[in-house]
């Protein structure tokens, strides 16, 4: 039994070796046919991190590519608005101030956008892999070669048209530019006669108020436009009346004899124009007919239509920027909600969001200004207040004198006049804040529906 065992274990033994020898054999005589020098192994690039749609730009910058989506750079012109230092002598000792003066410059500035594109053939797709792994006697590699050319065709056929195509929306951009190249260069004398207008603040008769005058100023691009019957203080006035209504370039306008000062364009006013004091009354008996205790001019009366239209024109850009505030939120809301389904484009919900943007910074830059002239006319007010409180107290004082004489006559009669004047023009104070707070009460009021539109509204 011990001998059959050991004769089985051999037998095994010898079996597997005569197979061993019997595969290495038959590997020896059929050896696998190289692979030729025309047909390498291709090894697919692997990304260079892990997201597989990050490149590099033109721009040198990092970004990441839209799926479908291929970039497209284009060279564009911006306007760009810098602050220079310019620094002058202001006295013979030396003392200096340096200002800032804005300078626009015109600067490319390559941009990118993204335009759809179709299916892209590439060294991953099945065809191509199948064709690599074949040998060149296969059967069906006449046959897969063919149908790759047919798809290399198809998509060189849709490339070519998208080029054709963006040539075409470039030469068409490029005439354009040509046509109103050209328009300017036949209107050049009035693009220079408007613009040197422009810069010495003269009315345009193309503008759509041709009595208005342009007040060039650095906020945000805004301009105030100031009716051309209206006063323009000098940039340095020595002395200045305060107006009926200081909005536009007159808020903007130093005022030195105010008691209170309005917005100032940042002018230092020295020792000799602010405002004295009023409140010195203790040599009234001698000398007080000799010395200007008041220091205070009247304003200009007369000018309650210039006022209105003044109050009626911060009326209308109020309501205007109200009502774009207005368009633009419900605006861009509808344009997120598109853009989240995939039917607007990116570049249309960054112009909603742009659009509302500006219609926000517009409603507060107005707002301030609401705020500011309602201020300035609560000043106006005091002011005209005061100089009332200073006639009476002079008037008190010659009529308290007991002089009969000539001189104390005139001195009553010119100090009742004075009272006469102060009050009109604090009357008309008055009625100017009384007209500014009913207009704006009823800019910012709800507008009320007639009855067509609530029906519709129902239906």
């Amino acid at each position: 039994m011990a001998t059959l065992q050991l004769s089985h274990s051999g037998l095994v033994r010898m079996g597997l070796l005569v197979l061993s020898i019997t595969v290495f054999s038959s590997a020896q005589a059929d050896p696998p046919e190289p692979l030729e020098p025309s047909s390498p192994v291709y090894l697919p690039p692997q990304p260079s991190s892990q997201y597989p749609n990050h490149q590099l730009d033109r721009t040198g910058f990092s970004s990441i590519a839209l799926p479908g989506m291929r970039p497209v750079f284009e060279t564009r012109y911006q306007d760009v608005t810098r602050a220079v230092p310019v620094t002058t002598v202001e006295n013979e000792t030396g003392e200096t101030k340096t200002t800032y003066r804005m300078e626009t410059t015109r600067v490319p500035m390559q941009t990118q956008r993204w335009v759809p594109i179709g299916p892209t053939i590439s060294g991953r797709h099945p065809l191509v892999n199948a064709l690599r792994s074949m040998s060149k006697d296969d059967e069906k590699r006449e046959e897969k070669i063919t149908e790759l050319r047919q798809q290399l065709e198809q998509e060189f056929d849709q490339m070519h048209s998208r080029q054709e195509k963006e040539i075409r929306e470039t030469r068409e951009r490029l005439e354009s530019l040509t046509k109103r190249h050209e328009q300017r260069g036949e209107n050049r004398d009035k693009i220079v006669l408007r613009r040197m207008n422009e810069l010495l603040g003269e009315s345009d008769e193309l503008d759509w108020d041709p009595n208005s005058i342009p007040m060039q100023t650095r906020n945000n691009g805004l301009t105030f436009n100031a009716s051309a019957n209206e006063f323009i203080s000098p940039p340095y006035p020595n002395q200045i009346q305060p107006p009926t209504l200081p909005v536009g370039p007159a808020v903007l306008s130093p005022q030195p004899n105010s008691p209170t000062p309005y917005l100032r364009e940042r002018i230092p006013l020295s020792d000799q124009t602010r405002p004295q004091a009023e409140s010195d009354f203790r040599d009234r008996r001698s000398g007080f007919f000799n010395q200007d205790r008041t220091n205070i001019q009247a304003p200009a009366l007369g000018k309650s239509n210039s006022a209105n239209e003044t109050i009626f024109s911060l009326a209308r850009d109020y309501a205007s920027a109200k009502a774009e505030l207005e368009e633009a939120e419900p605006y861009c809301k509808a344009t997120e909600e598109l853009r989240a389904q995939g039917a607007v484009p990116l570049f249309e919900l960054q112009k909603a969001q742009s659009r509302l943007k500006r219609a926000q910074q517009d409603m507060v830059i107005r707002n301030m200004q609401v705020d500011a002239e309602s201020e300035a006319l609560r000043r106006t007010i005091d002011f005209h207040g005061l100089e009332v409180k200073n006639a009476r107290d002079k008037l008190s004082l010659i009529q308290t004198s007991g002089d009969p004489g000539i001189k104390s006559r005139i001195e009553r009669l010119d100090a009742v006049a004075q009272l006469e004047k102060a009050e009109k023009a604090r009357e008309t104070a008055v009625a100017n804040f009384e007209q500014f707070d009913k207009v704006m009460k009823t800019v910012e009021a709800p507008v009320e529906q007639n009855d067509n539109e609530k029906a519709t509204e129902a239906e």
